[in-house]
């Protein structure tokens, strides 16, 4: 049975710049993203983050379910999309890089894959999942839902996911506190919210993502609906958008979404 997230020591670790973060915690959810939007429609606004030790509906893309056995470190924070409503798929890259960062801290060489994804070599270790809540067109706020494997081991899985995901135990071969992951993340975060502020672009946020890139330069296979394409993964436009390039095609293919599969370059 693992302890209940100490809310204290994530307040004291935060020296922020734009988040100051209302916490709660709870033992149980169906979801944090789904409990974020619960309290929403409450009146709560920007900078709520939910944390979970575990989730019993726990959600990624297309409404698949996330696994969230105790042990991981599952949270959703709230935000106000500064930009309007097309910059909401940027700060799901900003987030990936700040997951990603947090975790490249403990010496793990963790990158990131489009969408969404965060990957230790070809295996899976975190997700995240943004929801926008536009009932309100002047009143936009973005729920960015982030499930990390932290303290669980693959055993933890069902057996047909095993081959496919990773935790942080499993590389460490020891523990760590979840408070201390998530401090590093949201003061990520923070630091990224600066400076957009700051350059008024995610023009930095999409630098570090393409450094931190498993996807781009690499064979993939996108699924975009009923539409399936093979091709090498060239760039991200400053919408987020992947540029794909095809055999046989004149004209790259720009995706905005899609399922990314990594393929052997043979």
């Amino acid at each position: 049975m693992f302890i209940l997230i100490d809310q204290e020591f994530i307040s004291r670790g935060l020296s922020t710049t734009n988040l100051v973060p209302k916490i709660v915690a709870y033992e149980t959810l169906d979801s944090t993203n789904e409990e974020a939007k619960r309290c929403i429609s409450s009146g709560e606004c920007e900078n709520l983050l939910i944390i979970a030790e575990s989730q019993t509906k726990g959600r990624g893309r297309y409404d698949r379910q996330w696994i969230s056995p105790e042990g991981g470190l599952y949270f959703s924070l709230v935000l106000r999309p500064h930009f309007g409503l097309e910059s909401a798929p940027l700060y799901n890259m900003l987030c990936a890089c700040a997951v990603t960062t947090a975790i490249q801290s403990f010496g793990i060489n963790a990158h990131v894959k489009w969408p969404n994804d965060i990957l230790i070599f070809e295996d899976k270790v975190a997700g995240i999942l943004s929801e926008l809540l536009t009932e309100d067109p002047e009143d936009i706020l973005l729920v960015l839902g982030v499930g990390v494997n932290l303290n669980t081991t693959r055993t933890d899985f069902p057996e047909n996911l095993r081959d496919h995901l990773t935790t942080l135990a499993d590389h460490l071969n020891k523990q760590i506190p979840r408070e201390e992951l998530l401090v590093k993340i949201i003061k990520s975060i923070d630091q990224w919210l600066t400076a957009i502020d700051v350059e008024k672009s995610f023009s930095s946020v999409l630098k570090d993502w393409k450094k931190k890139s498993a996807t781009l330069g690499n064979k993939v296979r996108i699924i975009d609906g009923a539409k399936s394409v093979i091709g090498i993964a060239r760039d991200i436009l400053d919408d987020g958008s992947l540029v794909l390039s095809v055999e046989g095609e004149a004209d790259d293919i720009i995706f905005r979404a899609g399922d990314v599969t990594h393929l052997r370059q043979d």
